[in-house]
């Protein structure tokens, strides 16, 4: 059991590194402004949101809504 875990969590870890070095490799998104793990517990789902201030800036007004 104990080793499933670890390997479950480090392919996890790996995961998310791919993700951020992916969406970080453009100009645009290299400052990446925010990082969140978005946990749903009724469907046993983890999403990894992240965005850079410039999409932050653009959907602030409908999130102020």
């Amino acid at each position: 059991y104990m080793k499933n875990y670890i390997d479950v969590k480090n392919d996890f870890k790996n995961q998310v590194i791919e993700e951020i070095v992916s969406f970080s490799e453009t100009d645009s998104n290299k400052d990446i402004y925010a990082i969140a793990f978005d946990c749903d517990d009724e469907a046993g789902q983890v999403c990894l949101r992240y965005s850079n201030l410039e999409n932050f800036e653009k959907q602030k007004e409908d999130w102020d809504e």
